[in-house]
């Protein structure tokens, strides 16, 4: 591709193609502290983690999201990989804080991708199934907003303190 324009795409060989709704993905790539950085990456320059999503080059430095390339178990990088992973990460720096197991991270095969476009519509791929239009939408609001909710307190509770014993 060479070129979108409003009502078309010019790809390399010069071919013309009319096109009136376009949506350019271009994937995650590495930030440049990550390529200066003593962490052994991957071929891609993302940072190589075990299951535990512990740095393959120092066992005391966790990483996750997009950065991460997890050895043996390798998923496109994506914003719902990333946040399933912080579950695992979060308990996974208090374990090793208090010289506990680590959990396993076990990434899913698939998920559902919905991105939003214009006009409160959507795009929706799942597996080979895609869909765009307004209940794409509202099904990602609903899905937004359910896991947004995790994360408020009813009545305004406070959060319970964890008191951890550390022996150094």
């Amino acid at each position: 591709m060479i070129s979108i324009s409003r009502n078309n795409i010019t790809l390399a060989n010069g071919n013309i193609i009319e096109s009136n709704f376009n949506i350019i993905s271009t994937g995650s790539g590495a930030p440049d502290w990550v390529n200066k950085s003593f962490l052994e990456k991957d071929e891609d320059g993302f940072i190589k983690v075990n299951d535990k999503l512990q740095s393959k080059s120092n066992n005391n430095i966790f990483v996750s999201g997009d950065i991460a390339s997890i050895v043996n178990n390798l998923r496109a990088k994506s914003g719902v990989m990333a946040v399933r992973q912080g579950e695992v990460l979060k308990e996974n720096i208090f374990f090793k804080l208090q010289n506990k197991p680590l959990l396993s991270f076990k990434p899913q095969k698939n998920w559902l991708y919905i991105i939003g476009t214009y006009n409160q519509k959507a795009v929706l791929n799942y597996y080979f199934f895609s869909f765009h239009g307004r209940w794409c939408w509202k099904l990602k609001t609903y899905i937004d907003k359910k896991f947004i909710n995790k994360f408020t307190f009813p009545n305004k509770i406070l959060m319970k303190k964890n008191n951890i014993a550390i022996d150094f």
